[in-house]
């Protein structure tokens, strides 16, 4: 019971009524040896912030040194008070003590859920800074529909762009290529009516060899030579 995580994120802000009862529960037990599940030797305000899930500096700075809540104790359990206390009474005192315990856990959740729905009211009323920019599409000349490919074959594209462009053979494509080629492509195609080479847009994962072909500046298209 009352086992936090360590990199909770922590909380700040004011003090609820709900809060105040927990830690002077807590800091009772704990300066009188009561907790079961607390290491020997632990310091108290420490503790105490990760079951508040808050900084220590926050509960220095609502309760001084020399208040009877933190002050400098380290945990001693005492087995002997633990066991002199009737059955009964032990578990009305943890029956109280989970009670204070689940409501400040649902008083954590509404405080998450309040900051979430600023953010989000903030994301909103934030105003758009972007601006879609429309390209103009260059002219093209000689225009054929484009040509979807699926290999898994390096081959099987060299013909497929000798379908494509109309080529007697494929003698002028590039033959060093990404082995990773094997997916879908979209190959839209420009070109000349010049036999000698064959201008067209770049392809996705596509290693030229320098040899064999041209990039132009922009870096759109390449030339087979």
């Amino acid at each position: 019971m009352l086992a936090r995580a360590t990199r909770e994120k922590q909380r700040a802000g004011p003090w609820s009524d709900v809060e105040i009862a927990l830690i002077k529960r807590l800091s009772h037990d704990f300066k009188n040896g009561l907790l079961r599940n607390v290491p020997n030797g632990t310091s108290i305000r420490p503790w105490l912030a990760i079951q508040l899930r808050c900084h220590p500096m926050r509960i220095s700075k609502k309760f001084p040194k020399e208040s009877d809540l933190l002050g400098i104790h380290n945990y001693t359990f005492d087995e002997e008070l633990e066991r002199s206390i009737p059955t009964a009474v032990k578990y009305v005192r943890d029956l109280e003590l989970q009670e204070l315990d689940d409501k400040f856990k649902a008083q954590v959740v509404l405080e998450r859920a309040g900051k979430f729905r600023q953010r989000r009211r903030r994301r909103k009323a934030k105003p758009s800074t972007s601006t879609k920019i429309v390209k103009d599409e260059p002219t093209k000349t000689h225009e054929k529909p484009p040509v979807f490919a699926w290999h898994s074959h390096i081959d099987d594209v060299f013909h497929e762009f000798k379908a494509a462009l109309a080529l007697e053979s494929v003698e002028h494509i590039p033959t060093t290529i990404d082995k990773e080629a094997a997916q879908c492509m979209t190959m839209d195609c420009s070109w000349t009516t010049n036999d000698d080479f064959v201008l067209a847009k770049s392809f996705p994962l596509l290693s030229i060899d320098a040899g064999d072909a041209t990039m132009i500046e922009d870096g759109n298209f390449v030339v087979f030579l």
